[in-house]
Formats: structure tokens, C-alpha cells, sequence
């Protein structure tokens, strides 16, 4: 089964998504699409503005690991 979730009128599925850039009022969300060809697939992309990129950004920061903060200080020393 696929990894719904719904950010205001649209629904996402994460399964498909390769990447999240976060810019000031907006989020981007790219994705992998098979184009129906053999082994090829092109990039899609959401950006979502205001509350439903904030609602986004949260949502993605409390579910994910973030592997520099798993690191201790010393090695950027």
C-alpha cells in the first residue's frame, strides 16, 4: 500500500518522491514517474505556498532522520 497523505486538497505519495526543497513560503516536492518505457522514468514535481508548505515542511522535519545531527561536532571541527 501505498504512503498517502493529504496536504489540503491534494494527496500525496511518498513512496514516489526523491526530493524536498524548502525555499521561503514555498516547498517543492520532485518525484519519480515512469514514463512508460522500459526502464525510464522522468522527474514530477508539487510545490506547495503558505500554510500547506509549513504543514509539509513540519511534517517531513518529524519524519525523518537527520543524519548531520547524528554526527558529533568534532568531525565539522
Amino acid at each position: 500500500m501505498a504512503t498517502l497523505i493529504k496536504v489540503s486538497d491534494t494527496f500525496i505519495n511518498l513512496d514516489t518522491m526523491t526530493q524536498a526543497y524548502f525555499k521561503p513560503g514555498s516547498v517543492r516536492l520532485y518525484f519519480a514517474v515512469a514514463t512508460g518505457k522500459a526502464g525510464e522514468r522522468h522527474m514530477d514535481v508539487v510545490e506547495l505556498f503558505g500554510r500547506d508548505a509549513q504543514a509539509m515542511r513540519k511534517y517531513l522535519e518529524q519524519n525523518s532522520v537527520d543524519v548531520v545531527a547524528m554526527q558529533p561536532q568534532e568531525i565539522y571541527d
